[in-house]
């Protein structure tokens, strides 16, 4: 603990004697970095280094340091707060809020016997007290005091409402409860309501809502509307002429028995394409089919011209699947590392706290990287060279 805001203190941590050591800090409350690469001197020969850390501060706050020769770091927490001068500014602060509200000893306020002596309980009818009520409160007032008018008189003269007047609504009396009670003579006793319950839970619905009943052989009364659709249907199906099919346009058997004689006649590829002979006629090409054609012929001297040049000797199917097998021979032999740089490619990567750290796509640490300026010094900008951490 700091007895003072204004002081100073020292940070320690140990390394190599004669290592070049330096030191940041960050202020936890925003990650705010206070101290930025600072150098941090040797104490003796003993390998421990320290840092005077100054923060003025008004309030608790921690703060987090990293000291690194390079190499690696080591890092802690310090807290400053707790000043007796602190306290001292927020003593003199509320003494001088407080004092300016004291204007008076205490010594002239009540005494404790007079707080005591105060009523907490409700006054008994022999309460002695109750003598200072026994009189009336003209007798308390001047003779001539004009308020006097508004206490001298009876209650009842200040109304001119009879007592019926306030105990009665039009011809209804408040006093009588025949006037307002309920007439429950017409409703339904519960023995009648749980006797119709208990044939209401015994109905059945369907996923609509419609009541699940079985006929069980009743008869059923149709009203007329659903007659006189009946009737219409058995009106329609009694009358063949409703519906038969009109056929006369339809092609006769021996007709499309002549045109089976002429199709069984063709025959087919394994494509279903129609095989077909020309038998020398002459055919016709049109503008289109012409053009198709020298396009053809175009296509395949070009391939011609690149197969003129193959070797005669081209590589056998040897040599090619032992190129192969060596290919992926290879590949099998450096799987970790084609592994590695895909998840590296397809992955991410931040720089934090001076070194470069890459990710695989689902946020696994892959490596990371201390990284350096010119001056050999950890950093985070200038980078002159990285090596792995």
């Amino acid at each position: 603990m700091r007895y003072s805001k204004s002081e100073t203190t020292h940070i320690l941590g140990i390394f190599n004697n004669g290592d070049t050591v330096t030191i940041d800090v960050y202020r936890l409350s925003d990650n705010t970095k206070v101290v930025d690469s600072a150098t941090c001197s040797e104490i003796g020969s003993t390998g421990v280094f320290g840092y005077e850390f100054s923060q003025t501060v008004t309030q608790k706050e921690e703060f987090l340091w990293i000291m690194s020769n390079g190499e690696y770091s080591k890092y802690g927490k310090i807290v400053l707060g707790g000043y007796v001068d602190a306290v001292n500014d927020n003593i003199n602060q509320h003494r001088n809020s407080v004092e300016p509200k004291i204007d008076t000893t205490i010594s002239s306020r009540a005494s404790q016997e007079s707080v005591s002596a105060i009523p907490t309980n409700p006054l008994l009818d022999n309460d002695s007290r109750l003598d200072n009520l026994d009189a009336t409160i003209s007798s308390r007032l001047a003779s001539n005091d004009s308020r006097l008018d508004n206490l001298d008189a009876t209650i009842s003269s200040r109304s001119s409402h009879t007592p019926a007047d306030v105990w009665s609504y039009s011809n209804r009396e408040l006093t009588n409860p025949d006037n307002y009670k309920a007439d429950v003579s017409d409703l339904a006793k519960e023995t009648t309501v749980q006797s119709i319950k208990s044939q209401t839970d015994k109905l059945k619905f369907n996923t609509d809502n419609d009541v699940i009943a079985t006929l069980d052989g009743e008869q059923v009364n149709l009203t007329s509307e659903t007659e006189q659709q009946i009737d219409n249907i058995e009106s329609y199906v009694s009358n063949p002429e409703q519906y038969k099919a009109d056929v006369s346009s339809l092609a006769k058997e021996s007709t499309v028995q002549a045109i089976k004689t002429q199709t069984d006649k063709l025959q087919f590829t394994t494509d279903n394409d129609v095989k077909a002979t020309l038998d020398g006629e002459a055919v016709v090409l049109t503008n289109d089919t012409e053009s198709q054609i020298d396009n053809i012929e175009s296509t395949v001297n070009q391939v011609k011209a690149k197969t003129d040049n193959l070797p005669t000797d081209p590589a056998s199917n040897t040599n090619i699947n032992n190129a192969k097998d060596s290919v992926i021979a290879e590949i099998h032999a450096n799987k970790d590392l084609i592994d590695l740089l895909l998840k590296t490619e397809t992955g991410n990567w931040e720089i934090k706290n001076n070194q470069w750290i890459y990710y695989d796509k689902d946020g696994n640490e892959l490596f990371r990287f201390n990284l350096y300026d010119k001056n050999g010094k950890l950093s985070e900008t200038n980078v002159y060279k990285r090596v792995r951490a």
